[in-house]
This record gives structure tokens, sequence and C-alpha cells, in this order.
């Protein structure tokens, strides 16, 4: 077998797999860890790259890699000083949730390198097309019937909000997204995508999630700026989408922080008490595993009890769902100022490698913004970097960011080897 069939079947094992997750967990409740199994091939990988002196030469720095190890430094120093949270049950596992979506980034990167997209594109488009029909007809039906095909409601605005077998509305907008970055990317290769694209839109919207309607509407902005006009997406043009953002957003906004039920609200809470912890342990943060994070719930952290959050609904020792509702609080608790700094730094850097896909491809440089713009989106009401489904989009980023690298993705309009234009 050609190396770049065996790319293309990991790529179809990569889509099917993180697809259907939801379902293979029910099953096999071990595939729940994939997430952080995948982001541990980072290491291995890393290894037999430093062994190769082939691939010792093609390396390079990279910003956004310095300012995260400025990050991770000063957080597991602040573990180091305060010793709030105990090395290896806490702050170690939630050291590796924080870095999975860059070390599944990296995975990309060294797995799909090299990978011919263009030649496979018309195979590519079959399964997505299978899978996207799928979907859309499971979602249609239940919107029709009232029926739920795959478990209970869950209702917002009065509506019902469609998750299918996800199991939650937003892990069905994940694989949606998802589906529409890979999609993206292959939109200069196949003709046809458009209704595909469409669908998954509206399925983004039947989640009723926030996020969701606000992502899917700067997807068509990007999409229309980026691909079809060909334009570089600047702060201006960030700057001008800021308003009706917050306009689509302000309802959300205003009843997690101004409504009479704020105050109560566990979001709320971790938001206002992050900006007292990273002033009270100025400037480095409390460190890993102990504020705002999965790992702070499982080895519960005193800084709850000290600063009065141990009775909010959510964040309770035995019941802590709603720590994984934030991502910035998190990372200002944790990391305290400096560290919140590199990490915004380092996504501030990763936004400027994806800013040269604009001159490689149209169609990678709109996939690659559409995945972080929709993660940043995710970063203000989730846990954004460190949730699961940020692990598909991660190494899809990675492989649109290896083409960067080399530079030698050539579009051109014309036929793949499986004869589609």
């Amino acid at each position: 077998m050609r190396r770049k069939d065996i790319s293309y079947y990991s790529f179809l094992v990569f889509l099917y797999f993180f697809v259907f997750n939801s379902c293979l967990e029910q099953v096999i409740p071990l595939l729940g860890y994939a997430d952080e199994l995948v982001a541990l091939c980072a290491v291995p990988l890393a290894v037999l790259a430093l062994l190769s002196l082939v691939d010792l030469e093609r390396m390079e720095l990279r910003w956004y890699s310095v300012f995260l190890a400025l990050y991770v430094a000063v957080t597991f120093l602040a573990n180091l000083v305060y010793r709030i949270q105990p090395l290896l049950s806490a702050a170690l596992p939630d050291l590796l949730l924080c870095l999975k979506f860059w070390l599944a980034l990296y995975v990309g990167r060294r797995v799909f390198r090299g990978f011919d997209c263009k030649a496979y594109a018309g195979r590519m488009f079959i399964h997505l097309k299978v899978i996207i029909l799928f979907l859309f007809v499971c979602t249609v039906t239940e919107l029709l019937t009232g029926a739920r095909l795959f478990g209970a409601s869950v209702y917002r605005y009065g509506l019902p909000a469609i998750e299918l077998f996800f199991g939650h509305p937003t892990r069905f907008c994940a694989v949606c997204v998802f589906l529409f970055v890979v999609l993206v990317s292959l939109r200069q290769f196949v003709s046809g995508s458009e209704k595909y694209l469409l669908a998954l839109l509206l399925m983004m919207g039947t989640t009723l999630r926030t996020k969701a309607i606000v992502a899917a509407i700067l997807f068509c902005v990007i999409y229309y700026l980026a691909f079809l006009r060909k334009r570089k997406i600047t702060a201006k043009t960030a700057f001008l989408a800021l308003p009706p953002v917050l306009i689509l957003s302000w309802e959300q906004i205003s009843y997690y922080f101004f409504s009479d039920v704020a105050r109560a609200s566990a979001r709320y809470q971790l938001t206002v008490k992050a900006v007292q912890i990273a002033n009270d342990y100025f400037p480095f943060g409390t460190g890993f595993g102990t504020y705002g994070s999965y790992y702070s719930g499982v080895v519960y952290s005193a800084l709850y009890d000290k600063y009065g959050l141990s009775d909010v609904w959510g964040i309770q020792p035995t019941y802590y769902s709603f720590l994984s509702d934030t991502f910035w609080p998190m990372i200002l608790g944790q990391s305290g100022w400096f560290g919140m700094a590199s990490y915004a730094l380092a996504l501030l850097f990763l936004l400027h490698t994806i800013q040269k896909l604009r001159s490689i491809s149209p169609a990678f440089y709109t996939s690659a913004l559409c995945i972080f713009i929709y993660l940043l989106i995710s970063s203000l009401a989730e846990s954004a970097f460190v949730h699961p489904m940020a692990i598909p989009l991660a190494i899809w980023l990675g492989f649109l960011l290896q083409t960067a690298d080399s530079g030698r993705l050539e579009v051109r309009e014309g036929r793949t080897e499986d004869g589609t234009n």
C-alpha cells in the first residue's frame, strides 16, 4: 500500500471515529479518553522527529510554541510554590488537559504530513456527503415529527434543541463545525458542495445554542470574504463584526452577568472570583488543577472554600459539572495575568500562522479561520480549547498548517485522480 493511501485511510478512520465517537463511548466507555490518548501521541511523534535528521533540519521556531511554553512554565511554577493541589492526581492531569489541543495540533501536522488532499478529494467528498445526509435526515425527521429519535428532548426558547445521538446540542454543533471545515477544505477540488455546507449551517442553528448561531453567521461572512472574494481577514474586519456578534449574544450575556439570577450562576461567580484570585496570587496564579478546571473538581480545590464558591450550584464538592462551562476564568485563575497574557499571545501567533494559508489556498485559509473563530467563540461559553471536541478540529488545523510550512500545495482548477472537478 502506498504511503499516500495510508494517509487517506487514516483520514477515514479519523473522520468516522470522531463523528460517531459519542455512540461508541456508550458501548466502549474507555473511548471517552480518546482525546487524551490522541494528544499523548504527540510525544512519540516528537521523539521520532528528533531522531530523524531530515525532520530535524526542517524544524523551525514557532512563536506560538514559545508563548505556550511560557504559559506552562508560569502555571507549573505556581503549583510548586503554593502547593494548593497534589501534583500527580490534579496538576499533571490538568496540564495534559490544558495542552491537548496544542498536542493534537502537532499530531495533525505529523500524521497527515504530505497527505494529498487534492488527489483524494472526490473520495473524501463521497464519505462526507453520506454522513451529512444521514445527520440532516435525522434532524429534519425530529423537527417535523417532534419525536426524539435518540433520546429525551432539550428545550430552549420553548423549542426543541436538536442533539441527535451526541448527548448534548453543543457536541452536535461541534461535529457539524468539524464536517463544515473539512468540506470547505475540499471546496476548490469538488463541485456541488454548497448545499451540504448549507445543510451543516442549518443543523448548527437547530441546536439553538447562541454560540452555534453566531458561529454559523460568521462562517458565512468568512466564506464570502476569504474564499469567494479571496480577501484577508484583518483586525478591521473583526472589529466591524463585533457589534452584530454582541447584539446576537446580548441575551445570553445579560442572563449570565446582569440578570437577577446572575450572581447565583457558576459562570458569573467563576469569572468574578478569577479576577480576585489573579490579583491575590499576582502575577503567576495558583497552578494547574486548582481553579475552574475539571480536575479542580475531581480533587476538590481548597480555593472554592476560600473564595466562597463551594455552595454555588455546579461548583459544589458533590456536583461540579459547571466547572467545565468556562475557559478564560480557568486560565486567569490558574495562570494569573502573566500566564493569561502568554496564552493569548500563543493564540495570536497561531492566527498569524493561519494567515499564511491565504497565499497558498483560499479554501484551506477559510477552513482554518473557521476553526479558530469557532473555538474563540466557544471559549466565552464553555471549556473550548480543552473540550474533547476541540481535538478533531485541532488535528485538521494541524494538517492545514503543515501546508503553510511547506508552501507546496498547488491549487489549480482541474480534475483529481478520482475524476472530480
